[in-house]
C-alpha cells in the first residue's frame, strides 16, 4: 500500500505510507521526501502527522544502548534520542529479511497513544543493560540528525553476512559528532560506544569480558563493517565496505 501525502507544517516535504512487516506484524511506515530511505514506524502514538511534528522538535540528548543477550553473538544495540519534553524515539538498523535487506527504522519508545512519555527516560534505563549518552547541541532536531545520516548515504547501509550493526552505530555517531555536546575531556561518544559494544553485557548490566564474536581481534575499533554506497567525486555511487 502506498498513500501520498502533502506537508504544510514542518518542512519535511511530501511523504508516502507503505505497508511492511516489522516484528512479524504488518504495519505502516512513512517515508518523507527529505530522507526517503528512512522508515518512520506508525503506532497509535505516532501516525504520520505526529512524525511530522517530531521531526522538527529539538533534541535534548542521545543514547547508545544495548538489549539483553538472546544468542551467542553480541547484544542488540540501538540509538535513542530524547526530545524536549521527555519523549524518546529510537533509531535502529532493522533486518527485514526480504529483498529490501536492512532498513533505517525510526520508532517511538512509547507506542501506546495513552502512554506517559514523560516516563520514557526511566523506561529506557529499565530495558537497557548498558548505555552511553551525551547532551545534544542547542536546537538540533531529529530532521537534522537524519539529514546528516542521509548525506553520508548511511540510510542505504546493509549488513555483511548478518554482521555490521555495531559498526553502523559507530559510523553514525562519527557523522553526527558536530551535533553532539561532547565532554571537554575524555573520549568522544562514538569511541566510548565502540568500546562498550566490543563486549557482551548480561541482563544485570555486567560485562562478560569477551567480545561479541569469537573471531574479533583485540583492537576495539575492528568491528566487522557492513556495506553501503559512498559518493564519488563526480557524484556517482560506489559500493563502500570499511
Amino acid at each position: 500500500m502506498s498513500t501520498p501525502s502533502n506537508s504544510t507544517n514542518t518542512g519535511v516535504g511530501d511523504a508516502r505510507d507503505l505497508e511492511v512487516e516489522v516484528d512479524s506484524v504488518k504495519t505502516i511506515v512513512t517515508q518523507f521526501r527529505f530522507a526517503p530511505m528512512a522508515y518512520f514506524l506508525h503506532s497509535p502514538a505516532t501516525p504520520q502527522e505526529t512524525w511530522r511534528d517530531i521531526c522538527s522538535k529539538p533534541m535534548q540528548s542521545i543514547w547508545v544502548y544495548a538489549f539483553p543477550l538472546v544468542d551467542e553473538g553480541p547484544n542488540t544495540w540501538k540509538l535513542a534520542l530524547e526530545l524536549d519534553g521527555g519523549k524518546i524515539v529510537t533509531l535502529e538498523l532493522y533486518n527485514t529479511k526480504t529483498r529490501s535487506g536492512t532498513v533505517f527504522l525510526v520508532r517511538s519508545l512509547t507506542e501506546d497513544v495513552d502512554g506517559n512519555t514523560s516516563d520514557d527516560y526511566r523506561n529506557l534505563m529499565r530495558i537497557k543493560v548498558t548505555c552511553a549518552g551525551r547532551r545534544m547541541q542547542d536546537n538540533i532536531t531529529l530532521r537534522d540528525i537524519i539529514l546528516k545520516v542521509h548525506g553520508a548515504n548511511l540510510l542505504k547501509y546493509q549488513l555483511s553476512e548478518g554482521r555490521g550493526y555495531r559498526f553502523w552505530v559507530h559510523v553514525i555517531l562519527k557523522e553526527i559528532e558536530p551535533l553532539i555536546r561532547e565532554f571537554p575531556r575524555g573520549a568522544r561518544l562514538c569511541d566510548e560506544a565502540t568500546e562498550i559494544m566490543r563486549s557482551r553485557w548480561t541482563d544485570d548490566g555486567r560485562r562478560t569480558g569477551r567480545p561479541g564474536y569469537e573471531d574479533e581481534p583485540d583492537n576495539p575499533l575492528n568491528i566487522v563493517a557492513g556495506v553501503w554506497p559512498r559518493i564519488s567525486a563526480d557524484g556517482e555511487e560506489m559500493e563502500r565496505s570499511v
